[in-house]
């Protein structure tokens, strides 16, 4: 059962709702992408798709929606042989997407299905230990428009593309990576005003489409550091090496299934 939080602070309220970005063809895992669509990897025990989700029920989201693309059918499957028995208090939603929209574009075909409010974007790929519930409550107790997830970990200096003011928020994405900077997560928070930003149809990127554009016209979009464990898994390397940098804390946040 997730934990019950004051759900309204500053007119911000804690998301109940959350998308998975999961259309990924998975083209750098391949051969094993060529059979199984990448959030089905499993890492350790749990598919990356379920873990993705089993940190958002524990933040307390009741609906996810789940894009996918590269064999769909399968992710459709997971979803209703698995996630539905494992997750009964959560709603899902499938959205098979035709062709490559990208993670802005999965967002703008996904406006008829979002309730207005705030809503949690995960990418599946990205594995982490952060409990999300206290994100979102910075969110709510800073009153922010959106909340990325970031992190300053030495292992990933390679992509700290963020630069951020003294107070946490957003100032720009750097064309090169800096010592200073702050590697994104892939997680973050929105209130509905993202949607404002992003092109209704076509391929676009929610941080360089939406994020920054709303950044720009006076947007509160600030950054959650995290310093415990993440990783992008998208890699045969970067997938191995999560594994190995995750293994002497694995039981304190790795869910068992359908936790």
């Amino acid at each position: 059962m997730a934990p019950k939080h004051e759900e309204v602070v500053l007119g911000v309220s804690i998301p109940t709702q959350g998308i998975v970005l999961a259309a990924g063809l998975g083209s750098r895992m391949a051969p094993i992408t060529d059979y199984t669509p990448k959030p089905l990897i499993p890492f350790f025990t749990v598919e990356m798709l379920e873990l993705a989700v089993a940190q958002l029920h524990r933040a307390g989201v009741q609906r996810v929606a789940i894009n996918a693309k590269h064999l769909a059918s399968k992710v459709q499957d997971f979803v209703d042989q698995r996630l539905r028995s494992a997750f009964p208090n959560i709603e899902f939603f499938v959205s098979v997407e035709d062709e490559v929209l990208g993670t802005g574009g999965a967002v703008s075909r996904l406006r008829p299905w979002l309730k207005p409010g705030p809503f949690w974007m995960v990418n599946s790929d990205a594995v982490f230990a952060q409990p999300l519930i206290e994100m979102a409550d910075e969110h709510v107790r800073r009153g922010n428009d959106a909340t990325l997830m970031v992190t300053r970990a030495q292992e990933h200096l390679e992509l700290r593309f963020l630069r951020a003011s003294e107070d946490g928020l957003l100032i720009e994405r750097t064309p090169g990576a800096e010592d200073t900077g702050f590697a994104f997560c892939g997680v973050h928070i929105n209130e509905s005003g993202l949607l404002d930003y992003l092109p209704r149809t076509g391929e676009s990127c929610v941080l360089r489409a939406g994020h920054l554009p709303w950044v720009a016209s006076g947007g509160r979009v600030r950054l959650f550091e995290t310093t415990l464990f993440w990783a992008d898994a998208g890699t045969p390397e970067r997938y191995l090496e999560a594994h190995k940098r995750a293994l002497p804390d694995i039981e304190s946040w790795l869910p068992c299934k359908g936790d």
